[in-house]
């Protein structure tokens, strides 16, 4: 593996991003837009968004959603009060409810098992809570807090090549069952991806306990598109790194 001294590192991200500022999206008539709004580079890949009305584009550079350092509270805060009111960036809203895939998008489906009985049952249930399924220091929810409440829009903060991104999301319903626990949230416009993901703990008649994730997902913006293999490769980290979260949490308060 070749590296690179932190000097040289950061005066290529900056060389990076400042290359990216060049890149300008062809003007598209206003007849097409009416009858396609999403008639934009790669269109292919955001079809779905045929159904809804165009939002404001999103630029993670010009709007300060992509950082070369950890964004500060306030300027994540600022992130989420933008995108509050927004709309969610695809009409699927609510399709992880569904037991078939969501077709134009990657569909997920990952588990692991925590253990067994009522005692770890409940201690997932908090991780879940407590938003400890996101493995920081290089993932992580702001308000760390947030409650679990459909509705609440919280801003997921990711490093991923070197950059520091901010996504905005907003919960999409709640799992309140007897054996199941957890909540789907959708991406909003402040996000590089578009799709929806349940966080989720579910308990077996038998007593065991499994941490669920389940989503489906599709690159937004035109970084994500072109570098998507690496998108994707960083999705299946942040599933192996979930998982070890959640299960390092309940080890820990059970043994």
């Amino acid at each position: 593996m070749i590296r690179v001294n932190s000097k040289a590192g950061k005066s290529a991200k900056i060389r990076l991003i400042r290359l990216i500022r060049q890149i300008r999206v062809p003007i598209i008539p206003t007849s097409a837009k009416r009858e396609n709004p999403c008639l934009i580079l790669f269109s292919k890949n955001i079809e779905s968004c045929e159904q809804m009305p165009p939002p404001a584009r999103f630029d993670p550079i010009n709007q300060r959603a992509m950082f070369l350092s950890p964004p500060s509270k306030t300027r994540i805060q600022q992130h989420i009060e933008q995108q509050r009111t927004l709309p969610h960036s695809y009409p699927e809203v609510g399709h992880t409810r569904r037991t078939e895939s969501v077709p134009g998008y990657d569909n997920d489906l990952n588990t692991i098992e925590l253990g067994s009985g009522d005692v770890v049952w409940e201690t997932a249930k908090e991780a879940i809570r407590q938003w400890r399924m996101f493995p920081a220091p290089w993932a992580f929810i702001t308000p760390s807090d947030a409650p679990i409440l459909t509705g609440t829009v919280v801003a997921m903060t990711a490093r991923v090549m070197g950059f520091w991104w901010l996504n905005a999301c907003r919960i999409v319903y709640e799992i309140r069952e007897t054996d199941r626990f957890g909540f789907a949230y959708g991406t909003l416009p402040g996000h590089v991806e578009c799709g929806e993901e349940i966080f989720m703990v579910e308990r077996s008649a038998d007593g065991s306990v499994r941490y669920v994730l389940k989503a489906f997902s599709k690159p937004r913006h035109l970084l994500a598109r072109l570098a998507y293999p690496v998108a994707r490769a960083y999705q299946r980290k942040f599933v192996r790194d979930s998982k070890a979260a959640m299960f390092q949490f309940v080890q820990q308060r059970t043994q």
